[in-house]
C-alpha cells in the first residue's frame, strides 16, 4: 500500500468512527469497506408505554420513525414506518404498515407463520456484526393475530426456536383478515424486555445491531413479499444490520399528541 493510500484509508476510518461510534470486533480494513447500511437514534421515553396498538402516548408522537417499502409497483406497494423507544425495562417498537390485503391464520406461539402478514425484529446485542447467528442474536416474528415466534442464535451459528422470551405485542388492523375486501393496513406495538437480551446497566450511548422487517402474503400467493429497513438479503446475518444508538432526547421539534393512528 502506498503512503498516499494509507493516509486516505486512515482518514476514512476516522470519519466512520466519528459518524457511527462503531463498537465492533471486525478488522478495521473491513469496516472501511462495510459501513453501517442504516443508523437510527432511539429516544428515551419518560412515560410508561401501553402496548395496545394505539400509539397515543406523547413519546411516540415526538419520536422520529424510519421508513422503508417493498419493490412492488404502485398502487399495490406496501410501506412501513417504524418508531423505536427505550426505558430501563423495555425496548419499544411500533410498526405502521400500509397493506391492502391483510392475511393471518395462525394463533399459536412458536408456529411457522407461512402465509401470514406480520413484522420481524432482529437484534445483535453485542454488535459484533457476525455473518453467523450467535448466542447474542435474537429474533421475534409477530403476525396479525399477535402470535409470536421468537428465537436466538447458538454458539455454532444455528437458529434455536426453542428459546422463549417475554416480549409483549398488540396489533390493531384497519380492515378485515383473509378476504378479498380492500384493507388499509395495521399497527403492531411491541415491548422487548432488556432482561431477554441479557443487557444491563442501561444508559444513553449504548449501541446494538438492528434490522426491522415486514412479511407480506397477498391473496392466493405462496410468495412472501419480504422487505426490511436495511435492505438485507440474508435475515440471520448481523453483518447486514443497521446501528441503533440509545439517546436521551431526539434533536427534533416536539409535536402535539394526535388522534391519528395509522400514520402512513
Amino acid at each position: 500500500m502506498s503512503r498516499q493510500h494509507a493516509v486516505i484509508l486512515s482518514v476514512t476510518l476516522l470519519m466512520l468512527t466519528a459518524v457511527t461510534g462503531c463498537r465492533t470486533s471486525e478488522p478495521l480494513e473491513r469496516m472501511a469497506i462495510a459501513p453501517w447500511p442504516c443508523v437510527m437514534e432511539v429516544a428515551y421515553t419518560p412515560e410508561a408505554i401501553r402496548v395496545d396498538g394505539i400509539m397515543d402516548e406523547a413519546s411516540w408522537q415526538n419520536a422520529q420513525p424510519v421508513f422503508f417499502m417493498d419493490d412492488i409497483d404502485p398502487p399495490n406497494r406496501n410501506t412501513a414506518r417504524v418508531w423505536v423507544l427505550w426505558d430501563k425495562q423495555y425496548l419499544y417498537f411500533a410498526f405502521s404498515v400500509k397493506d391492502s390485503s391483510l392475511r393471518a391464520t395462525h394463533t399459536e406461539h412458536d408456529t411457522a407463520f407461512s402465509g401470514d402478514d406480520g413484522v420481524e425484529i432482529l437484534i445483535d446485542t453485542r454488535l459484533d456484526r457476525s455473518d453467523k447467528w450467535l448466542q447474542d442474536d435474537y429474533c421475534w416474528h409477530v403476525n396479525l393475530n399477535d402470535a409470536i415466534l421468537d428465537s436466538r442464535g447458538t454458539s455454532d451459528g444455528k437458529i434455536d426456536n426453542s428459546w422463549n422470551g417475554n416480549a409483549l405485542s398488540k396489533t390493531v388492523i384497519a380492515g378485515t383478515l383473509n378476504d378479498d375486501r380492500p384493507d388499509e393496513g395495521y399497527i403492531t406495538e411491541m415491548a422487548v424486555p432488556w432482561t431477554d437480551l441479557g443487557v444491563s446497566g442501561l444508559d444513553k450511548g449504548i449501541e446494538i445491531g438492528l434490522d426491522l422487517c415486514v412479511n407480506d402474503f397477498d391473496e392466493n400467493s405462496d410468495t412472501c413479499q419480504y422487505f426490511d429497513w436495511c435492505k438485507s438479503k440474508a435475515l440471520y446475518q448481523p453483518s447486514g444490520f443497521g446501528l441503533a444508538r440509545l439517546v436521551r432526547q431526539m434533536e427534533i421539534p416536539a409535536r402535539k399528541p394526535s388522534s391519528e393512528r395509522l400514520l402512513w
